[in-house]
């Protein structure tokens, strides 16, 4: 009697493991290398990105879930939220639907990486807890467990261009007639190398006076002339010290043309003329 108890029971877990179906796609739920910028607003999405869980070779009908903890966070300052029909699923177990035994069993669904409270680090990115299962009417059940993985990486922006010599050419009273005449635009390039598509303001300064905030860079040291200064365009546009000026959007390596000319500012005395300008570049 002992031994036909034992066989009736091996019967039984056997159909049981059978009753399951074969589940593709639910171990793990990639994000790739991810570029984001430390200054994005809580609630941003990220990124968004789409999936296929199959539950195939099922030996008999029943339900499939998805189940998804509450919070979802990933590394400082990312989350992700799982949706499926468009409706976040975070939270509790979602039944994606009925399985069928003669076809592939496709449900399709999203996931978006989310900009959280907390600092953004970069690094490895990673969660647990996601949960595919099955369920049939007879009790049986199966699930397969998957992960979140990733890599964050910091957006970042360089000066590739850290410092610039613009020769200008002589000039001479005839060029510079009258008080706030101009002449003599030389053009050179600001290089700036992003790692993502970033928008770059640049603010400038006049090194000699720090609180100057017009549009005329003065004199400096190892000058002997008189009476002019230099302006420095973008565009046409004259730039203004102490104020952040944009540079427009950049992808990787950029060259951001600018240009630099005489202003005449008072009575012409022959020298030399030499000024000193610094920048610094900010991105979001």
């Amino acid at each position: 009697m002992k031994v036909y108890i034992v066989i009736a029971a091996l019967l039984f877990f056997s159909q049981q493991a059978l009753a399951q179906c074969k589940i593709d796609g639910a171990n793990n739920y990639d994000i790739g290398r991810e570029i984001v910028l430390s200054n994005v607003s809580i609630g941003t999405i990220l990124n968004r990105f789409e999936k296929d869980i199959v539950y195939r070779n099922c030996t008999k009908g029943g339900t499939a879930y998805l189940q998804v903890p509450q919070k979802l966070h990933v590394g400082s300052g990312l989350s992700v939220v799982f949706f499926y029909n468009e409706k976040p699923i975070n939270g509790g177990a979602t039944r994606l639907g009925f399985l069928s035994t003669n076809r592939d069993n496709i449900f399709s669904l999203t996931y978006e990486l989310v900009r959280s409270e907390g600092p953004i680090a970069a690094g490895d990115l990673y969660a647990a807890g996601v949960m595919a299962k099955q369920e049939y009417s007879d009790g049986s059940s199966g699930a397969i467990h998957g992960t979140v993985t990733g890599r964050a990486v910091l957006g970042t922006c360089t000066i590739t261009t850290p410092n610039i010599y613009v020769p200008l050419p002589e000039v001479t009273s005839f060029e510079l007639p009258s008080m706030g005449s101009t002449f003599g635009e030389a053009f050179f390039n600001l290089g700036v190398s992003c790692n993502s598509l970033s928008r770059v303001y640049a603010e400038f300064t006049d090194s000699n006076n720090q609180s100057n905030s017009g549009e005329s860079l003065g004199l400096g040291p190892g000058s002997t002339a008189k009476g002019i200064k230099f302006q420095v365009l973008r565009d046409g546009v004259l730039v203004k010290y102490r104020q952040r000026m944009g540079l427009g959007d950049i992808q990787s390596d950029g060259r951001i043309s600018m240009s630099v000319r005489y202003i005449r500012d008072g009575n012409l005395v022959p020298g030399r003329a030499v000024a000193h300008s610094a920048y610094i570049i900010s991105y979001d």
